[in-house]
């Protein structure tokens, strides 16, 4: 069995000028590919100090660069260290790097993954794309090749796990505000911060709290700082923030960029004024407002101080308002966009082919492993005889879909079958061989399977059946997409039917 750890090579840079956004989201993909068993290298230029601990305390290697970046030095550099760490993919994140993607690759450079912030569809020699804005669609890259990997849209969206660990089931939503969060990005260079302090300390007839964070690459701390001093209400300036997911949980509203902020605000169901601040949020802002997920304020630079204050007034006296923002929100960003990418990184690694009597002793022996057996709903070892004659038909019966999933190198790691029943509905059931089991493997390999169906055939919906106490099995199931039908019977015992239609395999 092949045990070498995938590695991704991430190339993103963190500054005043361009804040510390494309760094953050690209530690959200980080955290999950680590999550499940792989190595990350982070390779950038002027990443601040306490964001540089801040991604190691993670796992991830950093690496400095010097040179500018999207410039045919920062390609030598990049190269450089694809030669020596050999990864799966690049992934690159910065309005200056699509440089980095070479027209012609030479062997051994890796497929590239690219984030995209600027939904006009425009060419990007990628063999991977990620626009995760909410209502991006897929009419606008309709250039791109079929065989590029093109991940849009919400479901998408990364969201790192400190936020799904703080949201609150059911939704909080307070009736008052009485705790305001202020979050305008890592650099904030048109110091948006501290007019938004200004025009909410005009509010004097509400009693607030404003927690107020202040980037690492924010150069504007000592004007932030007075107008903190200056306001009747408690502002609480806080600095290399680490609890960012529990702010947002204990905020009643807040005051963001329509950044990746938005999108954590909105999974985290908290109301918010978007505060416009580089023109490519704009699409974010427009798709946000129009949905009723956020009220929108507009550019910086074009707002006075009286459209802080009217807008500000507004949210903090309709209950109606925020509370409609609440739940717009959190049936927007599921939260589970960082490990859907992370299957499509994943995918080379593994391929699916069709069974074949050779491989009858081995799922034969997967089958009758005492941990699977366990969870089966017959539980009894399964004879020799009997098995070799149920695989022989099943390798012949148009009714059914027995397929065996290995790693790039050939080696087995799992069988999936399926089995066809009526109204184009498929039932699937999966044995993994015993050395990968506990790493995830599950998902990755129900995921590929599905969509293999749905390509090849016509069918709208696969069922799966699995035992209530069967935890790891249905953990497994429902990071695949797949959603629970209800309680049935199996064999003249308990089950649970989870259900993924077409649609929802991504």
């Amino acid at each position: 069995m092949n045990q070498s750890a995938p590695t991704l090579l991430l190339r993103a840079d963190a500054n005043p000028r361009i804040g510390v956004g494309h760094v953050m989201r690209m530690m959200t993909l980080a955290e999950e590919w680590i999550r499940i068993g792989g190595k990350v290298v982070l390779l950038s230029k002027e990443l601040p100090a306490r964001l540089t601990e801040r991604v190691e305390q993670l796992g991830v290697r950093c690496e400095a660069l010097t040179v500018v970046p999207g410039s045919a030095k920062d390609l030598l550099e990049t190269s450089k260290m694809i030669r020596q760490i050999n990864p799966l993919w690049l992934v690159i994140d910065g309005y200056d790097l699509h440089a980095l993607i070479p027209e012609s690759r030479e062997e051994g450079f890796p497929r590239v993954l690219a984030f995209y912030d600027f939904n006009n569809g425009s060419m990007i020699q990628a063999d991977g794309l990620i626009d995760q804005k909410a209502g991006t669609q897929r009419e606008s890259y309709n250039d791109y090749s079929s065989e590029a990997t093109l991940l849009l849209g919400g479901s998408y969206c990364l969201i790192r796990e400190e936020f799904r660990r703080a949201r609150e089931e059911p939704s909080k939503f307070a009736t008052s505000v009485e705790r305001v969060l202020v979050t305008l990005g890592g650099a904030d260079p048109s110091n948006a911060t501290t007019d938004c302090i200004r025009a909410i300390s005009d509010a004097a007839e509400h009693q607030l709290r404003i927690d107020v964070v202040v980037g690492a690459a924010n150069p504007h701390r000592t004007e932030v700082a007075a107008a903190a001093k200056e306001s009747p209400h408690e502002v609480v300036l806080l600095d290399s923030v680490s609890n960012i997911a529990e702010l947002m949980s204990q905020a009643d509203l807040a005051v963001a960029a329509p950044g990746g902020s938005s999108w954590e605000l909105a999974y985290m169901g908290v109301p918010m004024l978007l505060v416009t601040l580089a023109e490519n949020q704009r699409p974010n802002a427009e798709y946000l407002g129009r949905t009723g997920v956020a009220r929108c304020l507009g550019d910086h630079g074009a707002m006075s101080g009286s459209d802080w204050r009217e807008s500000i007034q507004t949210v903090l006296g309709d209950a109606d308002l925020r509370a409609g923002m609440v739940d717009k929100g959190r049936q927007l960003i599921d939260g589970l966009g960082a490990a859907r990418v992370c299957r499509h990184l994943r995918e080379p690694l593994f391929r699916l082919r069709a069974a074949e009597s050779a491989d009858a002793r081995m799922i034969w022996e997967w089958s009758n492993d005492p941990g699977v057996r366990a969870v089966s709903f017959s539980s009894e070892p399964i004879p020799w005889n009997s098995h070799f004659a149920w695989f022989e038909q099943r390798l012949t019966d148009a009714q059914s879909r027995l397929r065996i999933a290995t790693e790039h190198d050939g080696d087995p790691v799992g069988q999936i079958r399926f089995d066809f029943g009526s109204e184009k509905s498929a039932t699937i059931s999966i044995s993994l061989a015993s050395g990968v089991r506990g790493k995830g493997l599950g998902t990755q390999l129900i995921w590929m399977a599905c969509r293999e169906l749905f390509a090849d055939t016509d069918f709208d919906r696969v069922l799966a059946l699995i035992k209530p106490d069967n935890v790891a099995s249905i953990r497994a199931f429902e990071k695949a997409g797949f959603e629970t039908g209800g309680d049935t019977e199996v064999k003249q015992q308990p089950a649970r039917r989870f259900v993924l239609d077409r649609g929802k395999c991504l």
